[in-house]
């Protein structure tokens, strides 16, 4: 299968084509401005093995450069990240936000990959992983960050 995806960086529009969904058991997926501390695979590896059903392990996000009080586009995100977020993890659902997950391969192709059909390709292709009874593992610690490019 093969991925087109956008994303935005420093004002401009980044297209990747022709990403091709690996055939090994997992993908890893970052947004270009995240990087993943030195644990970020030893935390996040283990929660796969919690059972076939577990397609997706996802760690919050953050921002090194973001100041609280300037935050009017609302990166933190707070209100997500410390009460949806956890909400959905006790019912083993999945809300994937696109960037510092784990997802495996078959789960991913099963549910047909990101849709070309939305804005919100990643939290729809969760749904449908979902209604697949793939189960999702989220996180709660950071082992990611990131620079937030505009607001």
């Amino acid at each position: 299968m093969v991925l087109v995806s956008t994303s935005f960086f420093n004002n401009t529009l980044i297209i990747t084509i022709g990403v091709t969904v690996p055939l090994a058991e997992v993908m890893c997926i970052f947004d270009a401005d995240q990087v993943p501390n030195p644990d970020f695979f030893l935390k996040t590896v283990p929660l796969l093995d919690a059972g076939q059903d577990v397609g997706m392990v996802l760690s919050p996000q953050t921002f090194y450069n973001l100041h609280p009080e300037g935050d009017i586009f609302n990166h933190s995100n707070v209100a997500f990240w410390d009460y949806t977020q956890p909400g959905y993890d006790a019912l083993g659902l999945i809300s994937c936000t696109g960037t510092n997950f784990l997802v495996r391969s078959r789960a991913f192709l099963h549910a047909g990959g990101f849709p070309e059909w939305t804005l919100t390709e990643v939290w729809d292709v969760c749904c449908v992983m979902g209604v697949l009874c793939v189960m999702g593992v989220w996180l709660r610690e950071v082992y990611v960050s990131g620079g937030r490019v505009w607001g």
